[in-house]
């Protein structure tokens, strides 16, 4: 089952989203290679997402949800 897209916002605090992402991640006792098999992306990526640069694809909420966290989008 794939999980649908996200998008995000233009105005989305990429700092705020990187440290949700770690935070999450270190909850979920996961290390960045862990989460990165499960989200289908590099270790590397990871990192670079949980330090806010450059922009995340749309898969970062997706990732937050694999550390049994939902995503929260705007209305």
């Amino acid at each position: 089952m794939t999980n649908p897209p996200f998008l995000l916002d233009a105005d989305v605090d990429l700092a705020a989203l990187g440290a949700l992402l770690k935070q999450a991640r270190r909850q979920a006792g996961l290390k960045q290679t862990a989460l990165a098999e499960r989200t289908g992306t590099s270790e590397r990526a990871l990192s670079r997402w949980e330090t806010g640069a450059p922009r995340p694809p749309t898969r970062v909420p997706h990732s937050t949800t694999q550390c049994g966290r939902t995503p929260r989008t705007s209305t």
